[in-house]
């Protein structure tokens, strides 16, 4: 592609302008630095529109050079009758030759394609051509990912929030959507952790009539979440334990009723105890730790102590979380 290099007026440049930009979540600090050093090395590219310039490459570059002060910059520039696609493949190729685009940043780049391209093993075609990795369940996404809130972006980009659960909060369409962003980029939770909140506080949004923001809003959530004494691992922790609680009260009440009822049994440290996962379900298991034939005879009284307590009868009754 033909380029006349040329010495631009910066502020002949429309930075707000942002047809063409492709990056998402990098700082200018390290480029500003780099420039006031050794100046531009690689030269911006621009659109030439009678007398301003759209800017096709180097938006950080350009604000860079108007951080330090500079009045001129030389750049690239393109005709102004150069076909939009070719402006936009461009774009994409200055970027990707640069760096690995986060997962943001791939979503613009399929979108710039998408305006000029509608079919999608075409847009496959062109992104690969530009050493872009993508399959047709990632083209899937793009188009969604490209639609997210800001919030939701860069939770993306800081690895916040995992990409199935900001599909589904770019689903809700609504403030909840926003505040649950902002919950999980502060508590930093893992992908299953984050499927689990999200289930909870829509299942007890449903039952108590509640919005997703008004659960969020309330405390102990909302002091949790205010108070910066408190490790973020531990509000974590905190609030699914709450949720947990609030989601499944049966199950909860139930967790400490056992824990009781076993504390009252008075264990041997050589039998252990275990109830069936999440209690759903009637199969207990009982552990032994023995090294002869003596042992095994003590810890065999001790099971038969266990057997005739009233507690054992109470916590093997019917009456479990799932029956209540």
């Amino acid at each position: 592609m033909a380029f006349e290099y040329r010495s631009v007026p910066l502020n002949a440049v429309d930075e707000a302008d942002t047809t063409f930009r492709i990056s998402f979540g990098t700082s200018g600090r390290g480029i500003e630095s780099s420039i006031r050093h050794v100046g531009v090395i690689n030269a911006p590219v621009l659109l030439c529109k009678k007398d301003r310039y759209t800017i096709v490459s180097g938006f950080a570059r350009i604000a860079a050079c108007r951080q330090l002060g500079w009045q001129q910059i030389d750049a690239r520039c393109l005709p102004a009758d150069t076909p939009s696609l070719k402006t936009a493949l461009l774009a994409i190729a200055d970027n990707a030759a640069q760096r690995d685009l986060n997962i943001v940043e791939l979503a613009r780049s399929y979108g710039l394609i998408a305006r000029h391209v509608s079919e999608q093993a075409e847009q496959v075609a062109w992104l690969h051509s530009l050493g872009l990795s993508v399959n047709k369940e990632l083209m899937g996404m793009l188009g969604r990912i490209l639609q997210m809130t800001a919030r939701l972006q860069n939770g993306l980009v800081e690895g916040a929030i995992a990409l199935p659960i900001a599909l589904r909060l770019h689903a809700m369409q609504d403030a909840g959507a926003e505040e649950l962003a902002k919950l999980f980029q502060e508590i930093r939770l893992g992908l299953n952790r984050q499927r689990e909140l999200l289930d909870w506080i829509q299942a007890i949004a449903v039952r108590e009539e509640l919005t997703v923001s008004e659960i969020l809003e309330q405390d102990p959530i909302a002091a949790w979440r205010r108070d910066e004494t408190k490790d973020r691992g531990h509000v974590a922790q905190l609030i699914r334990q709450h949720l947990r609680k609030r989601r499944y009260p049966e199950i909860t009440a139930f967790e400490r009723h056992y824990a009781q009822c076993v504390k009252a049994l008075k264990l041997p440290q050589r039998i252990q105890m275990t109830a069936p996962p999440h209690f759903e379900g009637r199969t207990y298991h009982l552990g032994l730790d023995f090294q002869d034939k003596q042992e095994l005879m003590e810890l065999n009284r001790e099971i038969q102590r266990i057997i005739s307590s009233p507690l054992l009868a109470e916590l093997l009754s019917p009456a479990g979380p799932e029956k209540r």
